[in-house]
């Protein structure tokens, strides 16, 4: 995604772009269509693009005015229901001036924001939902720590809430931070096929390097690669994502199995495996795909 829909903090320019689109309705520094179905027509017809890259647009009218931007006493619903990347985009609609500090709004329009969800109950993100979050108790999580056991978990910013909020059933604070070591690896800001390896060789160190200082009883890592990678349809960036992983998984489970560890190696959905079955164009298929 290059607008609008970032998650933990790794680009607000993403959501600046959106921002200025959906917002400000600039037609000078954003692309003008006369209507979406233009612009998405106009995407495609660079063969590389995929919908997840569609860069920010502005719909026009005759007069090359934006038709819709978000206005004074708008509602505004977003519709979402998992949280990670809604969260951003509503606290640029509902922070107040002084209060936010990421990029410049210009102009902060009043409207009646709210979330099919609530995204962040820790901080109350948004402030009005259509739908309670689901009330999570008894995670592993909870249940390692609380029973006296030490937890480490890492990975780099693009999985980092799944291996914190998610997995801590949508909280994102420790439940005891002496027994807990969360560490987060910055992710690269470019595309993920220009950089296939991502950051799996420093999550490999960070997991290399606590194995005896924290001593942890559970580790939860998460390489993004075969997700990020495999969402960008190149294969030959995908190979090399899944490659990089396997050599760093060839690293770090030995050392893991040596301290009398057992390791369960698993993945929430396939990506990089299904662009073995090219799509009706002869292309491979990018995106997430049915849980296997």
């Amino acid at each position: 995604m290059v607008c609008t829909m970032d998650r933990y903090e790794a680009d607000w320019g993403m959501v600046e772009r959106g921002w200025a689109a959906h917002c400000l309705g600039d037609t000078e520094n954003i692309q003008t269509f006369s209507s979406s179905v233009d612009a998405g027509q106009g995407f495609y017809k660079d063969e590389e693009m995929t919908d997840q890259y569609f860069p920010p647009f502005v719909v026009v009218d005759d007069n090359g005015d934006a038709v819709g931007p978000i206005q004074d006493n708008d509602s505004v619903l977003f519709w979402n229901f998992r949280g990670d990347r809604a969260i951003e985009i509503s606290t640029a609609f509902e922070a107040e001036e002084g209060e936010f500090t990421h990029f410049d709004r210009k102009r902060v329009p009043k409207v009646r924001y709210a979330g099919m969800m609530q995204y962040d109950g820790d901080a109350g993100i948004p402030k009005r939902f259509l739908v309670s979050s689901p009330q999570i108790e008894r995670t592993v999580a909870e249940y390692v720590v609380k029973n006296g056991m030490k937890r480490f978990t890492v990975s780099e910013t693009q999985k980092y809430g799944h291996v914190t909020y998610f997995y801590n059933g949508n909280r994102a604070a420790n439940f005891d931070e002496n027994m807990e070591k969360y560490t987060c690896v910055p992710s690269y800001k470019q595309r993920e096929q220009t950089r296939p390896w991502m950051k799996a060789a420093e999550i490999s160190d960070e997991i290399a390097k606590d194995l005896d200082e924290f001593k942890p009883d559970l580790m939860v890592v998460n390489y993004a690669n075969g997700d990020m990678v495999g969402h960008t349809g190149h294969m030959i960036a995908s190979r090399m994502a899944m490659e990089y992983v396997d050599l760093c998984l060839a690293c770090v489970i030995p050392e893991i199995i040596s301290r009398g560890g057992v390791v369960v190696l698993t993945a929430d959905h396939g990506n990089c495996d299904i662009m073995a079955e090219c799509g009706k164009d002869g292309n491979p298929k990018p995106g997430s795909q049915p849980e296997k």
